[in-house]
């Protein structure tokens, strides 16, 4: 009997190393470049359709649509698919972003902009990144007005609900190609940019089945650091 007891005791000590060694978080991931928390934001922004708004709280941008079926018919996504609009909320350059991101619903398709500028005929460029509720991620690029898809809707386990805090960090790497790091783990790549560092902002946006369900939006984008461009 003494004997059986010894062994049990063994036993539920490795089993509790396993269970200890198996709960360990991840490493975090070496993000390379210098960081700084300081960042002059637009303070004042319109939301992207009629009944939204848009608060800007310090580096936070709240997105209320409380009542989407507000919004005029023709202004409304075609059945099936979403809109979105995209801000930038600073006028200065960076190489990179860390912030957070979280809707109330699990319905909705925000994302970020980034290494933007505006050339002197008024046509936009930048980089976006958008994750939608499948727990997947589309990049696309706009190059003097004219949009490009670099990567379909690809699907990552690394990516939370959006009703869930998704943690977003974009940065620039040693080479010059950026990064783009979701809840700790590098999960795509742009290869050899062709637009250069610049402005960076979010993508707020309305889904078909939101409006035709009435349905609350409210997502919370929140900064925290900024690669400087050096």
């Amino acid at each position: 009997m003494k004997k059986l007891l010894k062994n049990s005791v063994l036993l539920l000590i490795a089993s509790a190393v396993f269970m200890g060694c198996k709960n360990n978080p991840e490493e975090p991931e070496h993000i390379p470049g210098e960081w700084t928390d300081n960042a002059v934001f637009e303070t004042s922004l319109s939301g992207p359709y009629e009944g939204s708004t848009l608060t800007v709280v310090g580096k936070k941008i709240i997105y209320d649509f409380p009542t989407p079926w507000e919004l005029a018919v023709s202004d409304v996504p075609e059945a099936g698919y979403y809109s979105n609009t995209n801000y930038p909320i600073t006028n200065d350059t960076y190489k990179g972003f860390k912030a957070t991101i979280k809707s109330d619903t699990n319905t909705t398709y925000p994302g970020f902009i980034f290494y933007g500028s505006i050339d002197s005929s008024g046509n936009w460029s930048y980089y976006e990144i958008i994750i939608n509720p499948y727990h997947e991620l589309k990049i696309k690029q706009k190059l003097h007005g004219t949009r490009t898809t670099l990567q379909k809707w690809t699907e990552y386990s690394k990516i939370n609900d959006l009703s869930e805090v998704n943690e977003v960090i974009v940065y620039t790497d040693d080479n010059g190609n950026i990064g783009i790091n979701v809840n700790g783990k590098t999960i795509a790549r742009i290869e050899e940019p062709v637009l250069q560092p610049g402005f960076f902002g979010i993508t707020a946006s309305l889904n078909y089945d939101d409006w035709r369900y009435n349905k609350p939006i409210k997502t919370t984008y929140e900064f925290t650091e900024f690669q400087l461009n050096q």
